[in-house]
Parts: C-alpha cells; sequence; structure tokens
C-alpha cells in the first residue's frame, strides 16, 4: 500500500530563541483532501457541482469525496472516475476524482 506524505523546509533554524519561536516552515506539498479548498473547488468542477460530492460518509465522521473516499486524488477508484467502471449513485456525476 502506498501512504501519503507532507514536506516542509525548515526556516533557518539555527537562530536562538527568540528568533527561533518566530520561525514558520515553509511547506513544499499540498493535502490532496476535502479539507482543502482549493482541491475541494476542482471536485465541484469536475462533477458539476454534485449535491454529494463532498460531504462525510453516511455514518458521519470527516469530509470525504462523494461521501467514499478521503483523499480528492487517487490512484485506484475507477468507481469514482469513470462512469463505465461506476455504479449508483456514483456514476452520474463521475469524474469525482482524477
Amino acid at each position: 500500500p502506498m501512504a501519503s506524505s507532507n514536506s516542509a523546509l525548515p526556516q533557518d533554524a539555527c537562530f536562538p530563541p527568540p528568533l527561533s519561536t518566530l520561525m514558520r516552515p515553509i511547506d513544499l506539498t499540498t493535502d490532496h483532501s476535502a479539507y482543502n479548498p482549493a482541491e475541494v473547488a476542482a471536485v465541484l468542477r469536475r462533477c458539476n457541482n454534485a449535491p454529494r460530492a463532498i460531504c462525510p460518509a453516511s455514518g458521519g465522521g470527516i469530509k470525504r469525496v462523494a461521501g467514499s473516499l478521503a483523499v480528492t486524488r487517487a490512484l485506484g477508484d475507477a468507481y469514482l472516475k469513470t462512469p463505465k467502471l461506476s455504479f449508483f449513485p456514483y456514476q452520474r456525476h463521475a469524474p469525482y476524482i482524477t
């Protein structure tokens, strides 16, 4: 299985306090999740603003693509990509993810 990872570049951490406490890392990666506004916009654009494009699973919990997938881009999960490989209720609005 593949795992997600994030990368950050520390800003000159060799300064002594209090300067080092003011330093903030620079993010080098972006989360592909339903909590990233740019990713949410991309999902909504791809599926023509399907009503449940970004929503929690039926039992509640975190926001997901079509209530199913926690990430907005994936290698598998064809049922969220291609209508031909999809099924109800996802088929009508595919592609949700790329």
